[in-house]
């Protein structure tokens, strides 16, 4: 399970934002994986919330967390669009 002092990042992992997806180290592993969390954002006084606040995140810091991946996750599809040549058709007027 994930505390305060092992998370590497949180965010929103739906649309409709319900839903917090937290990353965390697994100190408890001999490997030290990354491993994800998904719990509910209601009830917000879950046991769950109780650590994320601990930790120093709130509704607005896993917004803005959301966020900047999403932006992050924008970058990466257009450096792979630029090593990548993409084929595009090309449309011709027929003239009958």
């Amino acid at each position: 399970m994930f505390s305060k002092d092992n998370i590497k990042s949180i965010r929103f992992s739906n649309p409709q934002n319900d839903t917090v997806e937290v990353t965390y180290w697994d100190k408890n592993n001999q490997d030290n994986l990354l491993v994800k969390y998904w719990f509910p954002v209601l009830p917000y006084n879950s046991a769950e919330w109780k650590t994320v606040r601990d930790a120093g995140y709130d509704l607005d810091s896993i917004y803005k967390n959301t966020l900047e991946w999403i932006a992050q996750q924008e970058k990466y599809l257009e450096i792979q669009e630029q090593k990548h040549i993409i084929a595009k058709p090309t449309l011709a007027k027929i003239n009958y």
